[in-house]
């Protein structure tokens, strides 16, 4: 729960997780948070800081788990782009994926249909934190139902409702604790 950056800060800093899961959210105009992913191992944020795009944050970060984060300011970032222009690759493949990732989110809940949004979250669980299993892709959260709701943009009751229905129509079963088994 602890806060790692938040939005409207300014920052020249690109930021690497290496153990945990981190959450992106911004606050929306009713005053609800929208969580916009969920961040691992490997993952990192704050790049269009590095590379000019802004110096003010547009998002808040927070820890979901215990995590263990690397910063790199802009300067030294530069420095380490300039001597291994193989990394600046994988960085673009990186920037690229989170591009279409955003693209997908953004279409889903455009189409304010509450179905479509709770799959999508339960589809970046299974990709994210899935664990495949003999009866399918099991999943436990690392965030509570509220906080899942956020994801899907939707309120708890609505994303409640709509896993009931999906468990109803045998899509999904909700096992003890906050498993998942898709």
């Amino acid at each position: 729960g602890e806060i790692i950056v938040h939005e409207g800060e300014r920052s020249d800093t690109l930021f690497i997780i290496n153990e945990g899961i981190v959450k992106l959210s911004k606050i929306n105009r009713d005053g609800r948070e929208q969580i916009l992913r969920l961040l691992t191992e490997g993952d990192f944020f704050g790049e269009l800081n590095i590379f000019g795009a802004g110096k003010e944050l547009n998002f808040s970060a927070s820890a979901v788990s215990p995590v263990k984060i690397c910063s790199l300011r802009k300067e030294r970032m530069d420095a380490i782009l300039s001597d291994n222009p193989g990394i600046a690759t994988k960085l673009l493949a990186g920037i690229s994926r989170r591009l279409a990732d955003t693209e997908n989110l953004a279409h889903t809940l455009a189409a304010h249909d509450a179905e479509s949004s709770v799959a999508f979250v339960l589809l970046e669980l299974a990709a994210s934190q899935g664990e495949e299993t003999a009866e399918g892709v099991l999943v436990r959260p690392s965030l509570n139902r509220e906080e899942l709701a956020a994801y899907a943009g939707l309120t708890r009751e609505s994303f409640s409702r709509k896993l009931s229905s999906f468990e109803a129509e045998g899509l999904i079963r909700l096992n003890k604790g906050r498993e998942i088994l898709i």
